[in-house]
């Protein structure tokens, strides 16, 4: 019968350890770098999303605050009622604030939209001024 012997790996020299935690430490440097794509920052085609908020049909609601929840994008409707954005191509969650709807109150009102890069996507929210 034969037996065989395996030799451990020796332990490593100083020498090498410094290269090994200099090495480590560059690429704890370097990870964020890799990451700095994604997130808000996200290029690529992008598309336009108008937001509008009316009371009647026709008439703008200035001062509501809109808000892309994927996001760190938030406007308030302007004089004529609309917020405007561009935005990666995507699904998104658009909420709208401080919305009057029949029933029971809600702090906000959302809509699930998807930007397609070079169209523009148009969302209308409905203020009651009755329902208040």
């Amino acid at each position: 019968m034969r037996t065989l012997k395996i030799r451990g790996a020796s332990a490593p020299e100083p020498r090498s350890m410094r290269r090994l935690s200099w090495l480590a430490g560059i690429l704890l440097l370097l990870a964020p770098l890799a990451f700095s794509g994604c997130g808000d920052d996200a290029t690529g085609p992008t598309g336009r999303l108008e937001v509008a908020v009316y009371q009647d049909g026709r008439t703008g609601v200035p001062g509501k605050q809109i808000e892309i929840r994927e996001t760190s994008q938030s406007a308030r409707t302007g004089d004529d009622g609309q917020a405007v954005f561009t935005l990666p191509a995507g699904r998104y969650v658009v909420r709208a604030y401080e919305i009057a709807l029949p029933g029971p109150g809600r702090p906000w009102v959302e809509e699930t939209i998807g930007v397609v890069a070079g169209e523009t996507v148009q969302v209308e929210f409905f203020d009651c001024p009755l329902c208040r």
